[in-house]
């Protein structure tokens, strides 16, 4: 059973939907899927050229996300800065000196695609899974993470993080462990963090992996029209999924009406 709250963070953030996903049967290995990567070319060329004469500030979806990570982080800030008052003695201090006030561009995982294709570059190659996130995520400008399912402990939660969590980040190599500031809003199971910033960054963990059988996806969005748009990206990856990937899939939308959704 894989149950997802996002309870948490709906009172600062009530337009925040999650469609949460449960594949299993996943075809292993690391072959391309002529299907996805077909897919994924004609989404970056259509992209390309939606994109070709606008600026990135001006479209919606990046202007949302961009504002819930500046609240975000203003908050974050806020934190460290009391954390700073505690007396020079209090252990909880000195891990979060380097963090206060440091200046670091955060995007969503989506903004940094987006940008990358506006700049007239392709898309990197991964596993097919993983090619497939990042098709549907540029396609309806949403966030898409996924999960090896068996490095996960349930239950799932998009909330804020707490003094003392540390992450695994899998942008490097090898996997460098930091510590995520209070405040910030993650992804976590009952163990560990998934992502920092909602998904700027995964832990290295619960990554994808070529003989990963069972998956966990997370498709994000802050839109006001989040429940079709999740409806179309879930299609358009269930058709994929289950085509190419072999995979059966299971899927629930989590959002202000239904904060808590379950699978399994």
């Amino acid at each position: 059973m894989i149950e997802l709250s996002i309870a948490d963070i709906l009172p600062q953030f009530p337009e925040f939907r999650v469609g949460l996903g449960l594949l299993r049967g996943l075809a292993p290995g690391e072959s391309p899927a002529p299907g996805i990567r077909a897919l994924l070319h004609y989404v970056e060329r259509d992209v390309q050229a939606s994109l070709a004469e606008r600026d990135l500030e001006k479209v919606p979806e990046i202007g949302r996300w961009r504002a819930a990570f500046r609240a975000v982080e203003r908050d974050v800030q806020a934190a460290l800065a009391e954390l700073e008052k505690l007396p020079e003695e209090d252990p909880r201090r000195a891990p979060y000196r380097a963090l206060n006030g440091k200046k670091i561009v955060y995007r969503s995982s989506c903004d940094a695609m987006l940008r990358r294709l506006k700049a007239g570059e392709m898309l990197p190659r991964a596993l097919p899974l993983l090619d497939l996130c990042n098709a549907i995520s540029v396609r309806f400008r949403v966030a898409v993470s996924a999960e090896d399912r068996a490095a996960l402990e349930p239950p799932l939660t998009f909330r804020y993080a707490r003094e003392g969590e540390r992450f695994l980040d899998a942008s490097q190599e090898p996997p460098v462990e930091d510590l995520a500031p209070p405040r910030e809003v993650v992804y976590a199971d009952a163990a560990k963090l998934l992502s920092r910033r909602w998904n700027w960054r995964q832990d290295a963990r619960s990554r994808i992996r070529a003989e990963t059988s069972e998956a966990v996806i997370a498709i994000e969005t802050l839109e006001p029209d989040g429940e079709a748009r999740l409806q179309g990206a879930i299609g358009l990856f269930r058709h994929h999924a289950e085509g190419s990937l072999g995979a059966k899939t299971q899927w629930a939308i989590a959002s202000k009406a239904l904060p808590s959704v379950s699978l399994g």
